[in-house]
């Protein structure tokens, strides 16, 4: 197969998904319409392909097809409700803050939980546009799985030991996963680190196309009913954005602060259209947000990782302490101020 053939699987599989899922409710008929005909554009449009080509996009196709009429109604999201989870909110509620909201903060950020999160600080995230700072995604996975590939890097990188340490961290985000819920797009994200590290260890080279495409393909075979999950829905987009459209922004211009903002774009230009079509609303300083949003969040989630070990083998830092509490009130002071332009 020839180069992006990954892009043309994924298509072919989604849009037998979507023609399946057609075909077992009628009442999806314009989704599942629209899923099915990207096999039209798939095939047909590659004009260029041999007949054996045409021939293998089909199959995924009709894979896709039988994965959605074999899978009955939609499962609830799994959430394994571990006391472990339950003890780690625990322990995050009793880190000696002078302010209560930041440790709610916290459990926001790192275990979902939201319920001690006021209606009034809610709003200012979603005036400033930052309310996917609150909701579990991919981003906050992709921020602890770094803290985790940081960490493990001073071990060295023999080749066995690389090894060791990708099975490590796939393991501890397996756990993460399940721990906090098992969402779509926290499904998403750790099956993008699955296949990475999976390709680490094989020794082959990594191209974020393929992971994105065999990502999708993978989720969607395991649940098919997740293609009408707003949640999954924005987080492929925005992970799209990401492999398309960022690296040919980030050539425009390079520095620090252009790739940010080039990252952001290239996620609302994806992710904005289907966001206004479901929630009527299209933040305006979205790049203003996740300039400094972003960046705060990882610290807040970085320092806090550190300030959680620290206190598990009993080393009471105060500094620590004060260094978390400060990262978070400079993230609630940046997003109150934007949510008033």
């Amino acid at each position: 197969m020839r180069e992006g053939s990954s892009i043309f699987r994924s298509l072919c599989f989604t849009g037998g998904i979507g023609g399946g899922l057609l075909l077992s409710n009628v009442e999806r008929f314009p989704v599942g319409l629209l899923m099915a005909s990207l096999l039209a554009y798939s095939i047909f449009l590659w004009k260029k392909g041999t007949k054996t080509e045409k021939s293998f996009l089909l199959c995924f196709f009709v894979s896709g097809l039988v994965c959605a009429l074999m899978n009955g109604e939609p499962e609830p999201v799994l959430s394994m409700d571990f006391p472990l989870t339950h003890r780690v909110r625990n322990f995050i509620r009793a880190i000696p803050f002078q302010d209560k909201l930041h440790a709610e903060l916290l459990c926001a950020l790192l275990t979902g939980d939201r319920s001690g999160i006021p209606s009034s600080v809610r709003q200012i995230f979603r005036d400033s546009g930052g309310s996917h700072l609150l909701a579990l995604s991919g981003m906050h996975m992709g921020i602890i799985y770094l803290c985790f590939s940081r960490v493990m890097e001073i071990f060295g990188n023999h080749p066995t030991w690389k090894k060791v340490r990708s099975l490590f961290i796939v393991s501890l985000c397996a756990f993460y996963t399940l721990a906090v819920g098992a969402g779509h797009s926290i499904v998403r994200a750790f099956l993008f680190i699955l296949l990475r590290e999976t390709s680490c260890c094989l020794e082959r080279k990594t191209d974020s196309r393929d992971i994105l495409c065999n990502g999708l393909i993978l989720q969607l075979a395991l649940t098919p009913h997740a293609l009408f999950d707003v949640g999954f829905q924005l987080s492929y987009l925005a992970m799209s954005g990401i492999t398309f459209l960022f690296p040919i922004l980030n050539k425009w211009y390079h520095g620090k602060i252009w790739e940010s903002c080039a990252l952001s774009i290239s996620c609302q230009v994806f992710t904005g259209p289907l966001a206004y079509l479901k929630f009527g609303t299209l933040p305006l300083y979205f790049m203003l947000t996740n300039l400094i949003a972003i960046p705060l969040t990882s610290l807040v989630m970085g320092t806090s990782l550190l300030l959680l070990v620290s206190r598990t083998f009993t080393w009471d830092i105060p500094l620590l302490v004060r260094i978390c509490e400060g990262t978070c009130r400079l993230l609630l002071f940046s997003l109150e101020l934007i949510s008033t332009l």
